[in-house]
């Protein structure tokens, strides 16, 4: 389980957020929902170590305590995080940023060789809707927003993390990619994996089987 238990959260000497407890469990999607500028990715960042945001608490992983772990470390762990604005990056392309990270992740005990990797690379491009073009293109470079979502995606299925933070995964998403998103997310769920879903989408438990909703306001959150 990933146990977040965070009193207060602070951004440039400024408190944000406080009381924020989530427990997100293996096989489960818990959605996390609010207004704009609430703190959605705020919690995002800093239940992946991000070194602007400062907090009061603690954050365990099955049992392990992270809460000093930097960001490479936490994905070591087998945490995920998709960006709602991913940073584009000139200079790498995509294909060799995904297989370096995938490389890196030392949770992954038995890793494909590079062929078949780039294989199973390119098919799930196709499937997620993305010309393999991309995988030559700078990363994040002119991308429109839909084939941000889905290279972020992407990253997912490839690294099968423990537990997935997607930020806004769903936006910018024509109805078919988000169906075809959702599916394989069902997929990965039924597999073990724990999600924490941020979004702005009304009834989307009428699209995906969610345990708990949060929303956020007023600096804390509420179960809905």
């Amino acid at each position: 389980m990933l146990k977040i238990n965070l009193s207060e959260i602070e951004v440039g000497k400024k408190l944000l957020l406080r009381n924020i407890v989530l427990n997100i469990s293996p096989g489960t999607i818990t959605i996390l929902t609010g207004s704009n500028g609430a703190g959605k990715s705020t919690i995002a960042k800093a239940i992946m170590g991000n070194p602007d945001i400062k907090t009061v608490g603690e954050i365990y992983i099955d049992d392990s305590n992270i809460t000093a772990f930097n960001p490479y470390l936490r994905a070591q762990k087998g945490i995920y995080l998709s960006h709602q604005n991913p940073i584009g990056i000139n200079g790498i392309k995509l294909g060799t940023f995904l297989r370096t990270t995938y490389m890196q992740m030392e949770y992954i005990k038995r890793k494909t060789d590079l062929l078949t990797f780039r294989k199973t690379t390119k098919s799930l491009c196709k499937e997620l809707g993305l010309s393999t073009d991309i995988l030559e293109r700078d990363l994040n470079v002119g991308y429109s927003g839909g084939e941000m979502k889905k290279v972020e995606f992407l990253q997912l299925l490839l690294l099968s993390p423990k537990y997935a933070i997607l930020d806004e995964i769903d936006s910018g998403l024509d109805a078919i990619s988000r169906k075809r998103i959702f599916k394989y997310l069902s997929d990965l769920v039924q597999k073990g994996l724990g999600v924490l879903l941020i979004t702005h989408r009304e009834n989307i438990d009428k699209e995906l089987k969610v345990v708990q909703t949060y929303k956020l306001e007023n600096k804390t959150l509420t179960n809905v």
